[in-house]
């Protein structure tokens, strides 16, 4: 939940050069983590107090970013479900990947 605090892009220019290395040596398949990443910076970009979606939204629509964020908190519940479930069963996402290449 990086993104909660740094812009995604920022995310990817500063922390992921440091965070590949790692996961590689650890063994972690990187499409998993390459999903995982942009998941975790999508929670990021949808939560307080870095959220930038919130903000973008909240003065499109002329509204305060708490009734934004209110309104948003019954999408984010399926993100958290998909995020629990994609960490508990990687093989979610490697399914296809593994399937297509030998």
């Amino acid at each position: 939940f990086l993104g909660m605090f740094i812009d995604a892009l920022a995310l990817q220019f500063l922390v992921l050069p440091m965070l590949i290395p790692i996961a590689m040596h650890f063994g972690i398949d990187l499409v998993f983590f390459g999903v995982m990443t942009t998941l975790n910076m999508m929670i990021g970009i949808l939560t307080p107090p870095m959220g930038m979606a919130l903000f973008v939204v909240a003065r499109v629509g002329n509204m305060s970013v708490s009734t934004v964020a209110k309104g948003i908190l019954p999408f984010l519940v399926p993100i958290f479900v998909t995020l629990i479930l994609i960490t508990a069963f990687p093989q979610i996402i490697t399914f296809v990947p593994n399937l297509l290449m030998p």
